[in-house]
């Protein structure tokens, strides 16, 4: 079979008996003939394919880092309104309960505004790298939940503070120099615990905690919303 054009060209060679199970392409290029195997070409196109499909991809993981981190975040939430506040109106002086409710609130502000951030992040970083098409408004609206019941629902059950004074202690508790400062106050307070005995108010440390479980049962609420949209959005990329 003759090549029409004279630069470049294809041609299967071998007898036509064979030409299905073993085929041999020839290449024409300026002159020169090369020849391959098309069983070493299927060969190489399938190494590619699972090449592509075998290696994670950076989009996916980090939307599977995000839902994780909401998960953790919905259920620290729900096992400090269910379990941490009610087991904390058992202790015997309302001195005792005062200072472990102020230590259950930093910790678990830290950590749900930590967990949001991580959420936030990892999600912005798919919406970034993820093509047009792939742009699905379903994590704008996880990032907006996430936000809302980490810092949204916080500031919101502790607006008698004010905007700054509320700032200030988002800081403190979320800084890492609160751990030294905590270090070198505890012998501070364990020497005054004594005396401040009879000025703290049972009622007083009833509303807070009876405050600081209505915020964590809603922060459970948004940010089960926002896992859920997770993961329906994770399950509709997979199809």
């Amino acid at each position: 079979m003759k090549n029409i054009h004279p630069l470049i060209g294809w041609r299967v060679d071998g007898p036509r008996r064979h030409q299905k199970n073993n085929r041999l392409f020839s290449l024409l290029v300026d002159g020169t003939r090369f020849r391959f195997d098309h069983h070493k070409i299927q060969l190489g196109r399938k190494a590619i394919i699972l090449a592509k499909y075998n290696m994670a991809c950076p989009i996916s993981v980090s939307k599977f880092v995000g839902t994780v981190s909401l998960g953790l975040l919905t259920g620290l939430s729900y096992s400090t309104s269910a379990i941490t506040i009610p087991a904390l109106q058992l202790l015997p002086t309302a001195t005792t309960a005062a200072r472990s409710l102020n230590e259950v609130k930093r910790l678990a502000r830290r950590n749900a505004l930590r967990l949001s951030f991580l959420t936030n992040t990892c999600f912005c970083f798919a919406w970034c790298l993820s093509s047009p098409r792939r742009r699905h408004p379903y994590m704008i609206w996880l990032c907006a939940f996430s936000t809302i019941s980490a810092h949204g629902v916080d500031f919101w059950f502790n607006r008698h503070l004010g905007f700054k004074n509320w700032v200030s202690a988002v800081i403190r508790d979320v800084s890492h120099f609160s751990l030294v400062r905590d270090s070198n106050t505890n012998k501070d307070e364990d020497l005054v615990v004594v005396e401040t005995q009879d000025d703290m108010n049972g009622e007083t440390v009833q509303h807070e905690m009876d405050r600081e479980r209505r915020l964590h049962r809603a922060r459970t609420w948004l940010s089960g919303i926002a896992l859920s949209i997770g993961i329906v959005g994770l399950w509709g990329d997979k199809r």
